[in-house]
């Protein structure tokens, strides 16, 4: 994951994710894509639930007309990732665009499976794209380096072009945050057409370091943008860039968040002296908004990027048929199905699981506890310093579950069947105590 308070959490693909905004943490690592896209307390995310989302609408588009399908590129050594796929009807040869979230931590395959279906990516579909979300390994020191992440995500994008219905000069790459990072770095030698980087991380630094993690996720204050300003800048920085050989759009909020201090300070202009060819395309949201996908400015970037993307690609996209589209409130989770699951299986994941410190609406010092019971035949979580009492979760599957509110959660297990955390609302993995 990333730095809790070093990078702000990227967004959900709904409106709670608005309170994950208020707490900057540090990529999904140890945890929002980093991505400390937790709330706070429950009580703060759901007294901000209804933020940023306007009157906007998103289009909802049945699996009856873009069966969600299962992907499984498998790197240069071997490793098996996973991605879900969606296309428009028909043969092609369609554009696509492979979607990478934020974060240092792999997304589960059920919260990677709502992702899919969200707000952002089904934009795509419905102008016509091949929309690919994919996941990676989780990024760790040397975090500068980016591997195997990066290979994970070059894996998916040559899966995605060698598919019969994809024109492969036509495959866009569009990342947010740690993904907007990885983004950036297939912009160097691997063929695109053009990279979309929303917010990217600062990553390419070797400021960051897994002491300077451990430090941010314990609570302290540290200005990342003083420390490279005091280090001249960073020559790791500057290599990178210089082997970047691809169009780049750089979408951003106005929010105060590190990623646009650093960029602002930092990766722009270093772009712009190697002369690069960038863009930046500026609006009014949090960290990560467009890949959020709920407020009127969303759907504004959405607009940009797709003019974008249409100006770099060979094979352009046909819309989909409007009477094939629904059109829902942009805060409304994706479609989501209850399931039963027995007692005992409910059994395995009651327990504590501890939140990293820093989160809104707690003591810096403080790592709040979550606790998990079970009762009446479902899943409650309570964070014990929070003021918001149990919220009921809904099961979809045996490790996901979904509450009212519309946050989502998945039980993450090691190689024994052992349940060793609890991934949250596409935040990050809290470990149980």
């Amino acid at each position: 994951m990333f730095l809790l308070k070093l990078l702000s959490s990227p967004r959900r693909d709904y409106a709670p994710v608005c309170a994950a905004m208020l707490s900057v943490a540090l990529c999904r690592a140890i945890g929002r894509s980093g991505l400390a896209t937790l709330t706070g307390s429950l009580g703060l995310a759901l007294a901000v639930a209804g933020c940023g989302q306007g009157s906007v609408a998103r289009p909802l588009i049945s699996q009856e007309v873009a069966p969600l399908q299962r992907m499984a590129p498998v790197a240069e050594d071997g490793h098996a990732t996973l991605g879900y796929l969606r296309k428009p009807p028909g043969d092609g040869p369609f554009p696509a665009v492979v979607l990478v979230h934020g974060g240092l931590i792999e997304y589960p395959p059920d919260t990677l499976r709502d992702t899919a279906l969200g707000a952002y990516p089904s934009r795509f579909l419905e102008a016509g794209y091949v929309t690919a979300v994919v996941t990676y390994r989780s990024r760790v020191e040397p975090y500068f380096e980016a591997q195997p992440s990066l290979t994970d995500v070059r894996a998916a994008v040559d899966y995605v072009r060698d598919l019969p219905f994809v024109n492969g000069p036509s495959v866009i790459v569009n990342g947010c945050s740690s993904g907007g990072d990885l983004a950036l770095r297939l912009a160097a030698g691997t063929d695109l057409p053009a990279v979309v980087a929303e917010e990217p991380a600062p990553l390419m630094t070797h400021l960051i370091t897994q002491d300077l993690v451990d430090r941010f996720t314990d609570g302290e204050t540290i200005d990342l943008v003083a420390l490279q300003r005091a280090a001249g800048g960073s020559e790791v920085l500057r290599e990178s860039i210089a082997r970047i050989d691809t169009p780049i759009l750089l979408v951003q909020g106005d929010g105060q968040s590190v990623e646009n201090s650093f960029n602002a300070e930092f990766l722009i202009p270093d772009l712009k002296a190697a002369g690069k060819d960038l863009r930046v395309a500026s609006y009014p949201g949090p960290h990560c908004f467009a890949f959020g996908g709920t407020s009127p400015a969303a759907a504004e970037a959405f607009a940009t990027v797709d003019a974008y993307i249409k100006e770099h690609i060979a094979v352009q996209p046909v819309p989909l048929d409007p009477a094939l589209v629904s059109r829902v409130p942009a805060g409304q989770p994706p479609e989501r199905e209850a399931i039963e699951v027995s007692t005992a299986v409910l059994a395995e994941y009651v327990g504590r699981y501890r939140l990293p410190k820093g989160l809104a609406g707690f003591p810096p010092d403080v790592a709040p506890t979550m606790v998990v019971t079970l009762d009446g035949g479902r899943l409650h979580v309570e964070v014990l310093e929070g003021s918001l009492g149990k919220v009921p979760f809904t099961a979809q599957s045996e490790t996901f579950f979904f509450s009212p509110q519309g946050w989502i959660m998945e039980f993450v297990e090691d190689d024994t069947g052992t349940v060793t955390g609890l991934f949250w609302d596409r935040g990050f993995l809290a470990p149980r105590l």
